[in-house]
């Protein structure tokens, strides 16, 4: 199974599946941008801007993703989780 940490997102699709905001479950779009705090999706016309602490979201189906963990810029995100454990 691909690690989807290990990925940009930006074009992939999300879906919230738990939040703090009971508005936000359910939602879903294309991630259009990720900075170290949130996460844009462009839901159908409308953009939305999530904020990555407070949802457990999948990324094209993949997940679930704990905001928290993630709250980090993108590309060190993709450094962070590529590393190898050395032994």
């Amino acid at each position: 199974m691909m690690d989807i940490h290990t990925h940009m997102w930006l074009g992939r699709w999300l879906h919230v599946q738990s939040a703090t905001d009971p508005t936000l479950i359910g939602a879903n779009g294309q991630v259009w941008n990720e900075t170290k705090r949130t996460i844009t999706i462009r839901d159908g016309g409308k953009f939305r801007k999530l904020s990555k602490r407070s949802i457990t979201f999948t990324i094209d189906g993949i997940g679930p993703i704990q905001g928290r963990s993630v709250e980090m810029r993108s590309h060190d995100r993709i450094k962070k989780h590529s590393r190898r454990k050395r032994t």
